[in-house]
């Protein structure tokens, strides 16, 4: 029971943290006239947000949860690329991490949830 109330604090805290994230970096970009991939990106954080609702259907949370790793995964990789391609210093490689972060997170959230055909 421990264990299922740690998982749900950390799935809730990588959904805040990542919206967090994107709605700030949002925010700076449509200032930076960047206003299609603001947009995107202020959207990606209230769908991250979003997440935080209790949905009843555990299968369908389940899937958009995925969907959105990957989402915040490959939004992430942009906005890196982007901090490179402006001449950023460091923000690019954090931004960078982030992005393989989400999809390591994706990587051991699919390898538990896959039956184990009999090896430990």
């Amino acid at each position: 029971m421990n264990n299922i109330n740690r998982k749900k604090k950390l799935a809730r805290f990588s959904f805040i943290l990542g919206g967090l994230l994107l709605l700030m970096n949002g925010i700076v970009s449509i200032n930076e006239t960047k206003l299609t991939f603001g947009i995107i990106q202020i959207f990606s954080s209230m769908l991250n947000f979003g997440m935080l609702l209790n949905i009843k259907l555990i299968s369908v949370k389940q899937k958009t949860e995925d969907l959105i790793l990957v989402m915040n995964s490959i939004i992430a990789s942009i906005i890196a690329f982007e901090y490179l391609k402006s001449g950023g210093k460091y923000i690019q490689y954090a931004w960078l991490l982030t992005s393989i972060i989400y999809l390591v997170v994706l990587f051991i959230k699919k390898r538990k949830t896959m039956p184990n055909n009999g090896y430990k």
